[in-house]
């Protein structure tokens, strides 16, 4: 999953690089963030084996708790393009208009989805009568503290709070999903068999597939709202009524294409009987539902990071500590990243944002899953990079992938370069789980020709090779300064030139401590120190052991191990 969205992620920053780049320069920094509100609809082709699966698994997918659920009763789409026009679409910049996404845009108005997604705002009963419960509602829960202390010295009070739901119906998105190429993992082997000379191993099941998202949103503009309140609304005392319910019926609400979002995912287990298998394997459905949500978040991870309107922006509640009073209602994450801008005014008088720093949320959210009254608590985070920040300042959600990769040269008792890929465990657990835990993976690399005489035979060897995964606790001081201790275990090759069955390796242990100070936001000069154990046995690939010059450790024999520096860079993705 990490591996498809970094893969999708960094497509996407790509395609959309000119106009980030042109946004920053300008210094356009939106400062209002109302909530979203999503229609998850599914084009049915019906070309798969398990097609009655999927949609019975797609109709069950709930939205996230960051946005308002538009669903609707209308869940599938008639295929209005077909498989080969979507393919000739993939190579084109998602944000573009083609013929695929006019044809799926026409498909969503003239097939009243759009229609549908307003009635449902506006609480329409069966005779066509509207209402605004749901729309107040939305309004309610959508304000902040402050919005509800300004209601509060208004003689409207809640009232105003209320019809502010109105100004949310501009951001109604519909996602329109294309799941293709769906496959169990059986037929994912039988495919793998046909190009290969010896059968594949057959030990997990489940499903894996491409999934393409069209996002649209209704365009609700002024010209529409003021033919909706004018010509369409009705009530039950409106003795146009039923006129008003056709003209309704009649009309089209337009929409608006966004971009495109493509990955591919897979939910898969171990077989019964395998080492790795579950104690109890879930059923076929549960695994296409894991399939479809892990393909739907990894479309919002992609919308929150390149779409405007899907990034949560709020002020700095308070500082010692940092304080911001959002929480669950926002998604909001442990080690969740927010830049911080102070907004300025240029010589020109326009207001422009510089950014002041960069934010994580700890461990301390609140549970802000209510309409708020004034005294919501705050969340709490910390700094990671920048200047010292004030109260007041603007938060602006920035989503990264968890994900660093780090290159350092290493002296000492380990030497040569090492490579190391740490990612973020923290947010995969509760709220209460410690930040900046991370997993890494480690590997080295040190030039060296060596001969060994063994058993009366002299073998070439050449370079050491490392391999190692372990646990580290990060943990970010005086801003722009952090330290890591951590801990692995590993793996130490010495390939032979000739004889791969004679390449010899061994199991080290590894502890050490990493420092970094930021060059950017997300990029640090690190160095650190290591202390290498590597007292494991001498043993080749067939598993047999050596001594070598009378020596049976791996560190007695090739002088390795101890202590070692390394110094190098470290960027986070």
């Amino acid at each position: 999953m990490l591996l498809s969205a970094l893969i999708i992620t960094i497509t996407c920053m790509s395609q959309n690089v000119s106009s980030a780049g042109e946004k920053v320069k300008k210094n356009q920094i939106a400062s209002e963030y109302d909530r979203n509100s999503l229609t998850y609809l599914l084009i049915d082709f019906g070309d798969n084996s398990i097609n009655d699966l999927l949609k019975e698994s797609f109709q069950g997918i709930k939205v996230n708790d960051k946005f308002d659920d538009n669903n609707i009763d209308k869940r599938f789409i008639k295929p209005p393009v077909s498989r080969e026009e979507i393919l000739k679409s993939q190579f084109l910049t998602p944000s573009v208009h083609t013929l695929v996404t006019d044809k799926i845009g026409k498909a969503l108005v003239e097939g009243k989805y759009s229609n549908d997604v307003i009635a449902k705002w506006f609480s329409r009963k069966p005779d066509g009568a509207f209402g605004v419960e749901l729309l107040q509602e939305r309004g309610l829960y959508n304000s902040t503290d402050a919005d509800v202390k300004a209601a509060s010295s208004s003689k409207l009070g809640m009232t105003k709070l209320m019809d502010s739901g109105e100004k949310l119906l501009n951001k109604s998105y519909l996602i329109v999903f294309d799941v293709s190429d769906l496959i169990t993992k059986e037929e994912y082997y039988n495919r793998l068999d046909k190009n290969s000379k010896t059968p594949v191993k057959r030990d997990r099941n489940g499903f894996q597939t491409n999934i393409n998202a069209y996002i649209f949103k209704i365009d609700f503009n002024d010209s529409i709202n003021a033919v909706f309140w004018q010509q369409l609304w009705t009530d039950k005392t409106d003795p146009g009524l039923n006129a008003r319910r056709e003209a309704f019926n009649g009309f089209s609400f337009p929409v608006k294409y966004i971009t495109r979002l493509t990955t591919s995912t897979e939910s898969s287990q171990y077989n019964s009987g395998e080492s790795a298998a579950p104690k109890v394997q879930k059923t076929n459905k549960e695994l296409m539902t894991d399939l479809l949500a892990t393909g739907m978040n990894n479309s919002i991870l992609l919308l929150e990071r390149n779409i405007e309107d899907f990034r949560v922006k709020t002020t700095l509640f308070a500082t010692r500590p940092l304080r911001a009073k959002i929480g669950f209602k926002e998604n909001l994450k442990i080690d969740q990243r927010y830049f911080v801008y102070e907004m300025r005014q240029g010589g020109n008088g326009n207001i422009q944002a510089h950014r002041q720093g960069v934010i994580r949320a700890t461990n301390n959210i609140t549970d802000n899953r209510k309409i708020a009254t004034g005294q919501t608590v705050p969340s709490v985070f910390y700094q990671v990079a920048g200047k010292r920040l004030d109260a007041g300042m603007l938060l602006q959600e920035r989503n990264d992938l968890g994900i660093a990769l780090g290159v350092s040269y290493s002296a000492g008792g380990i030497g040569g370069f090492t490579g190391k890929l740490d990612i973020n465990m923290s947010s995969f657990f509760k709220k209460k789980a410690p930040s900046m835990l991370k997993l890494f993976l480690e590997g080295g690399y040190e030039t060296k020709k060596i001969q060994l005489t063994i058993n009366s035979v002299t073998e070439d060897y050449n370079d050491f090779l490392r391999f190692g995964l372990g646990l580290g606790k990060e943990f970010c001081l005086l801003r722009n300064f952090r330290i890591q201790p951590y801990a692995s275990i590993g793996l130490e090759q010495l390939p032979n030139k000739t004889n791969t069955k004679k390449s010899l390796s061994s199991l080290y242990e590894h502890a050490g401590i990493m420092a970094g100070i930021n060059i950017l936001h997300n990029l640090q000069l690190v160095g650190s120190y290591n202390y290498y154990l590597m007292k494991g046995k001498i043993s080749d690939e067939e598993k047999v052991d050596y001594t070598i010059d009378g020596m049976s450790k791996w560190g007695d024999a090739f002088g390795r191990g101890g202590t070692a520096v390394d110094l190098g860079l470290r960027i986070e993705f």
